[in-house]
């Protein structure tokens, strides 16, 4: 029911089923598990034993209205693969990629990116493998301060 009201009513984005074999669609983009941590946590350890050469996973904290979320996934289907996957189409190179983010599901693309950055806000594994930690949390324009700064842009001309 928490995950229910974090999407959007009625959305065709997400589907909640009680049995994974419940599901038809042959495109499942992720699976989320919402459930006490060291449950999620378990269930994790589980995954990587098992499935580590066809998913990878992660567990956001960050989520207030729900909690402690298991997200599940291809092991090609992570923000930083789709980041890379981009620039490298339109010729950009991974030092010239800046990652910015908060929680696990962004700690590969700050990893991996050209430069890493974790909002003020963010979880403390995620601040410790940032180059840059924003002094802004994510609902106070962090990203458009921390990226003022980069551009070399006073923020007080973007009116935040």
């Amino acid at each position: 029911p928490a995950y229910n009201s974090y999407v959007t009513p009625g959305s065709s984005r997400h589907k909640v089923v009680e049995n994974l074999f419940e599901i038809t669609e042959p495109n499942v983009m992720v699976m989320c598990y919402a459930a006490p941590t060291d449950i999620l946590k378990n269930f994790q350890d589980y995954i990587r034993q098992n499935f580590h050469d066809s998913t990878q996973s992660h567990i956001t904290y960050s989520l207030t209205r729900v909690g402690a979320m298991l997200e599940i996934s291809h092991i090609s289907g992570t923000k930083w693969q789709t980041a890379l996957e981009y620039a490298n189409s339109v010729g950009i190179e991974r030092s010239e990629i800046i990652a910015i983010g908060d929680d696990s599901n962004d700690l590969n693309m700050i990893e991996n990116a050209g430069l890493g950055v974790a909002m003020k806000n963010a979880m403390p594994h995620v601040k410790e493998a940032a180059k840059i930690i924003t002094g802004h949390d994510n609902n106070n324009a962090g990203v458009a301060h921390v990226l003022a700064g980069i551009f070399g842009i006073d923020s007080k001309d973007l009116n935040l």
